[in-house]
């Protein structure tokens, strides 16, 4: 029979623990099928934006303004400040006003984006029902 030293139990031991929580921690299952470790959300949203490409304000900032108007005429803004790259905002997480909207059906909203009184951008879109369709 063999023995071994406090020393060789020890390092075996170190080994051993070593190896575990290599494997717990990088979640080794042995069968990768079996865990993902992606998760996945999805979700519809109008993203609009602007660039002030010609740069009307020369790198300084501004701030634009969204409007989205539904077809009762009534509104829903959103506030942005740019600069010298696009600015973004999502209807209809980042506008105030939306209680006046109902998005019940799919409805055809129309948009504008106003820096300094003027419109410098505008559109449309269909929104409502958990549908979004950029016209």
């Amino acid at each position: 029979m063999t023995r071994f030293s406090l020393r060789e139990k020890v390092l075996v031991a170190c080994i051993v623990c070593l190896l575990a929580t290599v494997t717990f921690a990088f979640g080794y299952t042995g069968n990768s099928k079996k865990r993902q470790g992606w998760l996945l959300s999805q979700g519809a949203i109008i993203q609009l934006g602007v660039w002030d490409k010609g740069g009307e304000y020369g790198g300084r900032a501004y701030e634009a303004t969204f409007i989205v108007t539904a077809p009762n005429g009534k509104k829903a803004t959103a506030e942005a400040i740019g600069s010298d790259d696009w600015i973004y905002v999502n209807f209809p997480d980042d506008f105030e006003g939306q209680g006046n909207i109902n998005y019940s059906k799919l409805t055809n909203y129309k948009w504008v984006c106003v820096v300094k009184g003027k419109t410098v951008a505008s559109g449309s879109f269909q929104w409502g029902n958990s549908t979004a369709a950029i016209k």
